[in-house]
């Protein structure tokens, strides 16, 4: 189905049924349009702007995410998973106040919110409150410990608190769950590189180049580590590699 006909007459909740499965089968301009047909007839309604909140993001649109979530948000019996999302978008946003703020009530309506408490860690890292993340993210690992993200983002917060031993421990528990997770094989690398640990920094650093050519910040890492062994060969490749995907990158611009 691509729109309501005048013979096909669904009620508001089969409608929000059809614009998720649309959404979630990667056909967003149909779940689109079935969502303001909702609106249209019942303006406000908090699952569909959550829903138009969600594509609006995948679109690239934050500006408009947000105002579709904040509005979500303030209709009664919200779910706590709608603030959770919210506080995520104005993270990206670089909003953290207000992000907290959302990630908080998120926890606070639902204690066992697990993107909620996560989503309220890594605001509290990035604001530098990294007791209070590291509390958030131990929570998380507790609530779901199969969850590779959760590790690598608590041994994040351990490595801002100068653990090393935890955050590595972490770190490679994140890749034991899921050996394709090239953000962590990249923070893995820059962990190891920082302790002079140069041979396992590389081999990290180009796992995570294999597994994501985008992932850019390895790059910079692998450069350095190959500098640090006295491989100027392998140094330069790492950096035409970076210049390849990301050409105006501050590392690859210094060496140029």
């Amino acid at each position: 189905m691509s729109f309501l006909s005048s013979q096909e007459i669904l009620s508001i909740p089969d409608t929000l049924g059809h614009a998720h499965a649309h959404w979630n089968t990667g056909r967003a301009d149909q779940a689109e349009r079935l969502c303001q047909h909702v609106l249209a007839a019942w303006p406000g309604q908090a699952d569909a702007l959550h829903l138009l909140g969600l594509i609006a993001h995948a679109y690239g649109d934050l500006d408009v995410a947000i105002a579709h979530l904040r509005q979500a948000c303030t209709t009664p019996h919200a779910p706590a998973v709608y603030s959770s999302n919210l506080a995520e978008m104005y993270r990206q946003k670089g909003l953290l106040a207000e992000g907290e703020e959302a990630a908080r009530r998120a926890v606070s309506m639902d204690p066992t919110l697990v993107s909620g408490w996560n989503n309220l860690g890594i605001i509290q890292q990035e604001t530098g409150k990294l007791k209070e993340s590291l509390a958030c993210l131990e929570r998380v690992v507790g609530l779901q410990p199969g969850w590779a993200e959760a590790h690598n983002n608590l041994a994040n917060t351990f490595r801002r608190l100068g653990r090393m031993d935890r955050a590595e421990r972490h770190y490679r528990q994140a890749l034991a769950l899921n050996p394709s997770y090239a953000e962590a094989h990249k923070n893995l690398a820059s962990l190891l590189s920082s302790q002079g640990r140069y041979d396992e920094a590389a081999t990290a650093a180009q796992r995570a180049i294999e597994l994501s050519p985008r992932v850019v910040d390895a790059y910079p890492n692998l450069t350095e580590v190959e500098t640090s062994r006295h491989l100027r060969a392998a140094a330069l490749g790492a950096l035409d590699m970076l210049r390849a995907f990301a050409p105006q990158h501050p590392a690859g611009l210094w060496h140029a």
